[in-house]
């Protein structure tokens, strides 16, 4: 009896195949890595900007601040690293909600951009309260 050593042609094929897509997967593991790195970044740095905004508004006199942000409209802000969606001019701003009072301003900070995944997003609601000053 003869035995035989060696890999026939089907079983190098199958080989090649898995190797293959081991490979392609890895390296469509990394593209997706790098785009949700990306995207986290830019997260980062969106809601770096609407902490400093937040600290803005809390140093001043609740009367600038209300002053300050329209009762119909919004408030642009510039947020450094992300840049705007087509149309607009500044990345970030600051809206009025409907339910502010003569006592409490109820703010709604954006800030909107579009990456390679698409368009993103962060939005903080902020309450700023009259105490007095």
């Amino acid at each position: 009896m003869r035995t035989r050593t060696g890999m026939t042609i089907l079983e190098v094929m199958v080989a090649s195949a898995m190797l293959v897509t081991g490979i392609f997967s890895v390296f469509g593991a990394m593209g997706t890595s790098s785009q949700v790195r990306h995207r986290a970044k830019a997260q980062g740095q969106a809601v770096e900007a609407i902490q400093g905004q937040i600290e803005r508004l809390q140093a001043m006199s609740f009367t600038n601040v209300g002053s300050l942000v329209p009762v119909a409209g919004a408030m642009a802000f510039d947020v450094p690293g992300i840049a705007p969606p087509k149309g607009q001019v500044d990345a970030g701003s600051i809206q009025r909600e409907a339910d502010s009072t003569s006592s409490r301003l109820h703010l709604r900070f954006t800030v909107d951009w579009i990456d390679s995944s698409g368009p993103a997003s962060v939005v903080v609601h902020y309450h700023h309260v009259n105490r007095g000053g």
